[in-house]
C-alpha cells in the first residue's frame, strides 16, 4: 500500500479527480512561470508508463495544489527540442521538473512506480517561505546566522516594546508577513529582550528594517507602511538575476536606477545566467541586473539577432555592450557607477552626511535633463580626486534645500559643493554669485581646484541644536541601555533643547506625516 495522507485510494478513475488541476502547458508558459512552486510532467502520448502516470499525477496535485503550487504537463511529441533541452529524451520519460520561485529547475530522479518517492518530491519543493503568513520571533543568534549564512530571503524588523515608530509600524508589519506569505520570510528580533543580538548586528536606531538575501544584506529606509515594504521585499526575493517577461515593464524599471544591466537572450543561457547571478549580488541597491527573452528588448537596444546573448549595461544615456573578452566581473565594475548619482532614499545619508572628499551637488528638477547633461559632462572632464557627482529633485524636496543651501526654488537650478565629513558647503564663486552649471560650468571645476581660496558655509546644527545632537548619539550608541520611561524622558529633555530638523530631504508631501 501507498502511504499517502489523502481520503481516496490509489486507482481511482482520473474523473473523480478534480479537472483541469494539471494544465497542458508549451514552453513559453514554463519559461515564463512566476513565483511559487512549479511542477512539470514531461510526457509522450503514446508511452504506456506516461498513461499509467497521467491519472496519479492527477491525484498529487489536487492533494498538493493551493497557495504558490501549480502543475503542468508539456507533450514532447509536440514540442521535442525543448524537451531536449531540458535534458529529457524518449527513454527518460515521464519526467517530473520542478522549479522553486524561479530558481533553476530540479529534476526528479526516482522511479515512478511507488508514489510516495514522487510525493515527498513535491513536498520537498514546494513553497517553505513564511508558510504562516506570519512574522517570526528570533531571539538567538544562532537562528540569525543561519538566516543570514541561507541565502533565502529574509525581511527582518529590529524594535523595542517602548519605541513610538515600532508601535506605528507593528500593524503594517502584520499586514507585510501576511502578504509575503509563501514568497518572502519575515522576522522581528526585539532589542529590548535581546541587546547582544542587536548590538552584535550594529542596530543603532529603532526600529531598522534588514533584508537579508543572496549571502548579503540591505537596508530599507522607505516609507514604513505596508504597500512599499512589500514591494522591496518582492523585488529582491528571487534570483538576483530578475527575469523580466514583456518588455513594457522596462519603461518604468530603467527610471529607478542609474545604471541598469540587461541580459538579453533567445533562451536561457545557463551558464551566462550562473555567472551573472554570482556577481549581481554585491550590486543590489545600485545596479539591478534583469534578463529577457522578449524580441521588444532586442529592438529597443538595438541589438542584432547575431549579437544574442548578450550582456548590455545602461548608463548615463549610453550603453554598453560585452564583447565576451575581457573578464566579466570587471567589466562590469568598470561600468557600474554613473557619472552623475542621483540621490534616493537609500544613499542620501551616505551621500549627505558620510561621504568623503567633495560632493558636486546638482539642484535642479528630474526632468531637467538639461542641466543633468551639463553635470555629466562636468563630470567627464573633471580630474580632481575624491569627488563625487549627485543631484537631488530639488522641486520634490524644496523645503530641505532651502533650510539646508538657503536656496529657493526661485534660483534653480543650482550647485553646491559640500564636503559632508567638514559639515561645510560652498555655493559662491565670488561676489555672492552663485554657482552656475549653465552658464558657468568653468567656475565649478576651478573651484573645486581652488577651494581653500572661498569661504565655506557651516552644515553644523547651531550650539543648541548640537548639544541635542550629542545626546542623541549617546542614545543611539548606547541606547541598550535605555528603556521604557527613562528613554523617553530623555528624548523629551532633547526635545526641549533642540528645534525639529532633518539630516535628510524631506518631500513637500511627507511633511504632513511627519
Amino acid at each position: 500500500m501507498v502511504n499517502l495522507i489523502y481520503p481516496f485510494a490509489l486507482g481511482l478513475l482520473a474523473s473523480a479527480v478534480q479537472a483541469n488541476i494539471v494544465k497542458e502547458v508549451d514552453p513559453k508558459t514554463i519559461e515564463t512561470r512566476g513565483l511559487g512552486a512549479f511542477f512539470v510532467e514531461f510526457y509522450k502520448t503514446n508511452n504506456l508508463a506516461c498513461q499509467n502516470f497521467a491519472p496519479q499525477y492527477e491525484e498529487l496535485a489536487s492533494v498538493h495544489q493551493g497557495d504558490g503550487v501549480s502543475f503542468g504537463r508539456i507533450n514532447c511529441d509536440d514540442y521535442s527540442q525543448y524537451c531536449q533541452e531540458k535534458g529529457v529524451n524518449g527513454d527518460d520519460l515521464p519526467a517530473l521538473l520542478t522549479s522553486l520561485h524561479l530558481n533553476p529547475w530540479k529534476i526528479y530522479k526516482g522511479d515512478f512506480v511507488s508514489l510516495d518517492t514522487v510525493d515527498q518530491f513535491i513536498r520537498d519543493n514546494k513553497p517553505f517561505r513564511n508558510t504562516e503568513g506570519q512574522s517570526k520571533s528570533i531571539t538567538s543568534s544562532e537562528e540569525l546566522k543561519a538566516i543570514t549564512e541561507s541565502k533565502e530571503p529574509w525581511f527582518i524588523k529590529f524594535y523595542a516594546p517602548w519605541c513610538g515608530h515600532c508601535k506605528n509600524l507593528a500593524p503594517e508589519w502584520i499586514q507585510v508577513a501576511n502578504r509575503l506569505k509563501n514568497r518572502v520570510n519575515v522576522g522581528e528580533v526585539n532589542c529590548d529582550a535581546n541587546k547582544d543580538l542587536c548590538n552584535e548586528y550594529q542596530i543603532s536606531g529603532l526600529p531598522t528594517l534588514k533584508y537579508f538575501v543572496h549571502g548579503t544584506s540591505i537596508q530599507y529606509y522607505g516609507e514604513r507602511v505596508a504597500d512599499p515594504l512589500v514591494e522591496f521585499a518582492m523585488d529582491y526575493s528571487n534570483t538576483a538575476v530578475r527575469g523580466v517577461r514583456r518588455d513594457e515593464a522596462f519603461d518604468d524599471l530603467l527610471k529607478k536606477n542609474d545604471v541598469n544591466l540587461i541580459y538579453v537572450t533567445e533562451n536561457k543561457e545557463k551558464k551566462d545566467i550562473e555567472r551573472l547571478e554570482r556577481i549581481a549580488p554585491s550590486y543590489l541597491q545600485s545596479l539591478p541586473f534583469y534578463t529577457t527573452m522578449d524580441p521588444k528588448t532586442t529592438q529597443r537596444l538595438g541589438l542584432t539577432q547575431e549579437q544574442l546573448p548578450a550582456i548590455t549595461i545602461l548608463k548615463d544615456g549610453h550603453q554598453f555592450v560585452y564583447n565576451n573578452e575581457e573578464d566579466l566581473a570587471s567589466w562590469i565594475e568598470k561600468h557600474s557607477k554613473p557619472l552623475v548619482t542621483s540621490i534616493q532614499s537609500h544613499n542620501s545619508n551616505q551621500i549627505l552626511r558620510k561621504q568623503h572628499g567633495t560632493v558636486v551637488l546638482g539642484l535642479f528638477a528630474t526632468d531637467d535633463l538639461d542641466s543633468l547633461k551639463a553635470l555629466r559632462k562636468l563630470a567627464a572632464e573633471c580630474t580632481e580626486d575624491d569627488v563625487l557627482f549627485a543631484y537631488l529633485d530639488s522641486w520634490a524636496y524644496a523645503n530641505f534645500v532651502s533650510r539646508m543651501y538657503g536656496i529657493s526654488v526661485m534660483q534653480l537650478p543650482a550647485v553646491v559643493l559640500l564636503q559632508p565629513q567638514q559639515q561645510q558647503y560652498y555655493k559662491f564663486i565670488k561676489d555672492q554669485e552663485l554657482f552656475n552649471i549653465a552658464k558657468a560650468p568653468q567656475e565649478i571645476l576651478n573651484a573645486l581646484r581652488h577651494l581653500d581660496t572661498l569661504t565655506p558655509i557651516s552644515t553644523a546644527p547651531s550650539k543648541a541644536i548640537g548639544v541635542a545632537g550629542k545626546i542623541v548619539d549617546f542614545i543611539q550608541q548606547y541606547w541598550v541601555l535605555f528603556s521604557g520611561g527613562f528613554f523617553v524622558l530623555l528624548v523629551g529633555l532633547t526635545i526641549l533643547i533642540s528645534t525639529s530638523e532633518t539630516s535628510q530631504p524631506v518631500k513637500k508631501s511627507d511633511l504632513k506625516k511627519e
